[in-house]
């Protein structure tokens, strides 16, 4: 039998700075000891390599070491600045991960393009034995020009920023996009849908479409304001919905009802009827919008600085600054990316611009003004009554004449139902519905805590498209399964259909919403965001008996 060969060396390690090592040999006479070492191996070894080594000199490591270590540092400063596209080097640093996509999106409050924020509504999050049998939509139109008075604001910035000293700053190429741009919006028509708009409501159709079909086999009942944008958006929306193809220039489908927009006219949808509101000087909310608006001032004067704009801009500039992102996002044909308006701002101004709106319009007709909870009033009796199959009983913000037809008012009844509206109703709504409500009121004269995880965010809530479901949920009677925790029975259990639960599930923008009042987070199923109907309408009970609507009327002086 052949013997073995022995197994060969370990490679040889090579430092930079260090001779080539050997593996050690073991003493002679040892267990271990290997064979005596030949003269000519000997010799091999004790004479100096004639080779040239292959390791740089020693006076140019300390060049190296500070060429490489200035690439890391100037590598970390400009991903972290950018938004942290390298997440493992974030997190080394415990700096942020956030993209500027989301940056943007969170800031652009009402102007940012529509995003689901869940699993949506439907048969998603429900217990087995559960299963929605009505559906009303509270939607937003969609994405749109800024409004007459907007846009005047707006040109009355961009006529600074074309009338600069500094056309192409160095050194900031983020500000060279100004030197090409149109500054007079020349193209865009104020107040009415843009391309990207009109298929956004294209899509939201199908999606509901597919999301409710099992709920009825009846025609969805869809109410507009009258706003040129709104009822363009519930056109698009029943393309959608029917399966037609995308149009741009058509939509033939037609609401079952438009409302009226305007003082005297009772619209929940587009409330002007509160006098009082109305004639507010300064309008709500613009005192603590000003208030916010000085954290900005810095930013406007590093863009003077930059720019040299004539005149020079103040912090309203630079938050219409912050609008043009939103608003030139979504005047593309179909996204494309963020605008390059975006990024005239940092991280942390955009925090604070953001901030601006929201607190704005908290204050304006949110929790934090007088009147948003009553002009919300009219539309949550409308929603109470659907959820009872029967007509709304209201003096506030309803039209009472259509309210009691059922061809203009249908009395409930398993259906899919879609109202759309503005913005800011929408805020007024979810005052009056108890949900998202603060703790305390918002500060205004520094930013919150960790502004990038504020409670309040408009972009959240009603971005352009935004889209409210209020669903009327029929459960199996349920059964507790121990520790106290209630989930609907799988399988009937031999009760007729009148000892069926009914429930209500919120979703904002396809995430469900908790209703703040002890009857909803007492109820049988809370955990799956479900409040039973009898508390849920203990939770608006304020809508009902408490509201007072002589509150809107002017008192004489």
């Amino acid at each position: 039998m052949p013997s073995s060969r022995p197994l060969p060396p370990p490679t040889p390690i090579r430092s930079e700075s260090a001779p080539l090592l050997t593996p050690s040999r073991s003493r002679p006479g040892s267990r271990h000891s290997s064979r005596p070492t030949s003269p000519t191996t000997a010799r091999r070894h004790n004479t100096p390599s004639r080779r040239k080594s292959s390791s740089p000199p020693v006076h140019v490591l300390p060049a190296v070491v500070a060429v490489t270590l200035f690439a890391l540092i100037a590598l970390t400063a400009w991903d972290v600045s950018r938004g942290c596209s390298l997440p493992w080097l974030c997190d080394a640093l415990g700096g942020p991960r956030e993209s500027f996509d989301k940056v943007w999106w969170r800031n652009t409050g009402p102007y940012a393009a529509y995003r689901s924020l869940g699993h949506g509504g439907g048969g998603h999050g429900l217990p087995e034995g559960c299963r929605v049998d009505q559906v009303s939509i509270l939607h937003r139109h969609t994405g749109r020009y800024p409004t007459p008075n907007a846009a005047e604001h707006l040109k009355a910035t961009l006529a600074k920023l074309a009338n600069r000293t500094v056309r192409v700053p160095t050194n900031h190429p983020d500000l060279h996009f100004l030197h090409n741009v149109d500054l007079e919006l020349n193209d865009w028509i104020p107040g009415e849908l843009t391309n990207q708009g009109r298929l956004a409501a294209w899509d939201s159709g199908k999606v509901y479409a597919e999301r409710y079909r099992a709920v009825s086999d009846a025609a969805p009942f869809v109410r507009s304001s009258g706003g040129h944008r709104v009822v363009g958006s519930a056109q698009f929306f029943l393309e959608g919905f029917y399966g037609r193809e995308f149009n741009l220039s058509h939509a033939a489908l037609e609401p079952d009802v438009v409302i009226p927009e305007g003082e005297g006219v009772n619209n929940t949808l587009s409330v002007h009827s509160c006098a009082a509101f109305e004639a507010l000087d300064p309008p709500a909310g613009s005192k603590q919008r000003a208030e916010v608006a000085q954290l900005l001032q810095p930013t406007a004067d590093r863009l003077n600085r930059l720019l040299g704009p004539r005149p020079e801009l103040g912090p309203e500039d630079v938050r219409r600054i912050a609008d043009m992102c939103g608003y030139d996002t979504t005047a593309r044909d179909t996204w494309s990316g963020w605008s390059k308006w975006c990024k005239m701002l940092s991280r942390d101004e955009w925090e604070i611009a953001g901030y601006m709106g929201d607190v704005e319009r908290w204050y304006r007709v949110g929790e934090g003004g007088r009147f948003g909870k009553i002009m919300g009033a009219g539309y949550v009796n409308e929603l109470l009554a659907r959820l009872q199959d029967t007509h709304p009983s209201d003096d506030t913000t309803t039209n009472r004449t259509l309210d009691a037809d059922p061809a203009t008012f249908p009395p409930g009844g398993q259906r899919v139902f879609v109202d759309f509206t503005h913005d800011n109703e929408m805020i007024e709504i979810l005052t009056a519905l108890g949900i998202r409500k603060m703790r305390r009121k918002l500060p205004t004269s520094e930013l919150p805590d960790d502004p990038t995880n504020r409670r309040y965010v408009l972009s959240e809530l009603i971005p352009f498209g935004a889209r409210w479901a209020f669903e009327r949920v029929s459960c199996d009677p349920y059964v507790d399964v121990g520790r106290g925790t209630p989930v609907a029975k799988a399988r009937r259990i031999g009760e007729d259909d009148a000892r069926r639960s009914t429930f209500v599930r919120a979703l904002i923008n396809d995430r469900p919403a908790r209703i703040d009042h002890m009857a909803c987070r007492s109820s049988p199923l809370a955990q799956y965001h479900l409040c039973d109907l009898d508390s849920f309408i203990e939770s608006q009970e304020w809508s009902i008996t408490d509201v007072d609507w002589h509150d809107c009327r002017v008192k004489k002086k």
